[in-house]
């Protein structure tokens, strides 16, 4: 059954037509605006992939998302046996969780500026690789600066998956899908953080170099994967929007990495823009049709932030707060639980896995996608972003109400099997 369409008039549902030139937009099956307009009868739009192609993009993201955090804890249960053989004290040995965390935050600010440049597929393929040969020489290391200079490249290695795969996600999903599809890519990093510990306690029993070389063989399956099944998703939309006919031509997007409709005026027809599936294996050449950052423009946006305190704030605030509880509560457990093995600390992740795991399925991408159409029924069809900040309230009180049990569980040695319960309620 072909798509309900309507004109470019939006604030009125169902508004006549004011300006053909303009063109006709896609509606989804919700009677609400499909953004972005996907190019019809082009094969090479991301947008018109296959289901089961994108959700095999997703997979591959998930994955590596789900190592960038994995990477920072997998090595908690191995704490002991680290201070052992580098003769650290517990100061020195959390820093070795801490210092992947800085080649996480600061990778970022290299990689996304190339992958509006030369593509995404070519950034997650290289930082895949630096995060494996970083595995390498953390399972290698001889002494405790080779180790910290490994961890620190593990993380910058596996940075491309915050900020590069949710653009790949942006490429192939259109915004109406993305809450739950945003859910899931959010549930692989945390489920990183809690399921690192535990797999990390068992691998442990075999010796603290095999939890690094684990990390190999996981890097090695996910750079086969996106040698094998990540195409490029990086597309020029507006020129391909642009060279549309004037009968079924679609809104062109108001992409600020995209050329405006004026700038692409006098280039070469959409049939000769090499794009996607079509470019080189790997590319390494600037994707023609594209307006290109300079390459310290991740830095620089960065900087710029600054200059709005009350963004600045709010971001550094959660982003600061959420890490640091995670990553707190995490490298406690071995002080914790000192009278426990490192195989039974992992299992007590239990709870917060099982929370994570109903949150994210339940309440969080699919229940968020919910909540903005339903707001954006009520306000004319259109969508606004702070639809998805009312499940935050809930989220805030739970994982309060959460921390303090745990904190009290813990300094009245209640049993394990509450510790769990009281996880559980963090979600």
């Amino acid at each position: 059954m072909d798509e309900p369409k309507k004109d470019l008039g939006l604030s009125v549902p169902g508004q006549t037509p004011t300006d053909s030139s303009q063109g006709e937009i896609i509606l989804s099956e919700n009677g609400i605006v499909r953004h972005p307009q996907a190019v019809q009868n082009d094969a090479l739009d991301p947008l018109n992939w296959s289901s089961f192609q994108k959700h095999t993009i997703l997979a591959i993201v998930m994955a590596l998302y789900f190592m960038f955090t994995y990477i920072t804890t997998t090595t908690v249960p191995s704490f002991p046996a680290l201070q052992e053989q580098y003769d650290l004290s517990a100061e020195e040995v959390n820093w070795t969780v801490a210092i992947p965390a800085l080649g996480l935050a600061l990778g970022p600010l290299f990689w996304s500026s190339f992958a509006d440049i030369i593509g995404r597929r070519v950034i997650f393929i290289c930082g895949t690789v630096v995060a494996m040969a970083a595995s390498i020489g953390a399972a290698l290391a001889p002494n405790y600066g080779g180790y910290m200079a490994a961890r620190f490249f593990q993380g910058f290695g596996v940075s491309p998956a915050a900020t590069v795969g949710l653009a790949i996600l942006n490429d192939v999903f259109f915004e109406h899908q993305r809450g739950q599809k945003m859910g899931l890519w959010v549930l692989a990093i945390d489920l990183g953080l809690l399921v690192g510990p535990l797999i990390g306690g068992f691998i442990g029993l075999v010796s603290h170099t095999w939890i690094q070389w684990l990390c190999v063989i996981l890097f090695g399956a996910i750079l086969v994967a996106e040698i094998v099944f990540l195409p490029e998703t990086l597309y020029p939309r507006n020129f391909m929007l642009a060279q549309e006919p004037a009968g079924d031509a679609v809104a062109v997007t108001d992409d600020e990495k995209a050329l405006s409709v004026e700038g692409v005026g006098n280039m070469t027809s959409k049939k000769e823009v090499t794009r996607t599936k079509k470019l080189a294996f790997l590319n390494l050449k600037p994707v023609p049709a594209l307006k290109h950052p300079q390459p310290w423009a991740s830095l620089l946006r960065f900087l710029m932030m600054f200059k709005f305190l009350a963004v600045t704030i709010t971001t550094m605030v959660f982003c600061y707060g959420w890490y640091w509880y995670i990553l707190a509560v995490t490298t406690m457990f071995p002080v914790a639980y000192a009278q426990y093995s490192p195989q039974i600390q992992g299992l007590l992740f239990l709870g917060l896995i099982i929370g994570s795991l109903v949150s994210e399925l339940f309440f969080s991408g699919a229940l968020s996608d919910r909540i903005v159409l339903k707001a954006a029924k009520a306000n004319n069809g259109i969508r606004t972003a702070e639809s998805r900040l009312w499940l935050a309230y809930p989220a805030i009180l739970l994982s309060s109400v959460g921390l303090i049990l745990w904190g009290i569980s813990v300094d009245r040695q209640y049993h394990w099997m509450l510790v769990l319960a009281y996880k559980w309620e963090t979600l």
